[in-house]
């Protein structure tokens, strides 16, 4: 068996070149924030820090519970996932639009914030709540035997039968002759 020794290597050139920008990415990452003010940026990850362990996390776990105290009663059939899911996506959507929205004043050079990101990150929520709606109804709507099958995909597992499949030995798997009939 011969092995096509351009692959290996073609393969092994990209990812050294793809480490060598990653390196010199970094480097380059590590020089612009030594010419920044490191109080500033200290400052900024401490309150993304706060925000997320303080205020985002929280709401979202006591959403994720009592949507599981409502699902104990009836909300079944696919809306706890996609609503903790949405949940998650407005958490971060917010995290990323904070400090702009938190800004105060305009800014001295116009191109700094050139958008309306209130508007924005209202519309990303809105299409947010939307698709999980859509979702939902989706999942609702659905044929009953559409949702077994998906049930039956989730499920599926490789399973081992005695005597059918190849065994855990590697040895060929074995089969009546053609003529046995039982």
């Amino acid at each position: 068996m011969t092995r096509d020794m351009s692959k290996g290597a073609g393969a092994a050139a990209v990812r050294v070149l793809a480490g060598a920008a990653g390196v010199a990415l970094m480097g380059t990452g590590v020089s612009l924030l030594l010419d920044v003010r490191l109080t500033g940026v200290l400052a900024w990850l401490g309150a993304a820090l706060l925000v997320h362990d303080v205020l985002i996390a929280p709401l979202v776990l006591l959403a994720g519970l009592a949507l599981t105290r409502v699902g104990a009663r009836g909300a079944r059939g696919g809306v706890r996932g996609p609503v903790r899911g949405a949940l998650l996506v407005a958490g971060a959507l917010t995290a990323v639009a904070l400090p702009p929205l938190l800004r105060p004043g305009a800014p001295a050079n116009s191109s700094v914030v050139p958008l309306d990101y209130l508007r924005n990150w209202l519309l990303a929520l809105a299409v947010t709540a939307a698709l999980t709606t859509a979702l939902i109804v989706a999942r609702r709507l659905a044929p009953r035997g559409v949702r077994r099958l998906v049930r039956r995909l989730r499920r599926c597992r490789p399973r081992v039968r005695g005597g059918r499949g190849p065994s855990r030995t590697g040895a060929p798997e074995s089969r009546r002759p053609s003529g046995d009939r039982r």
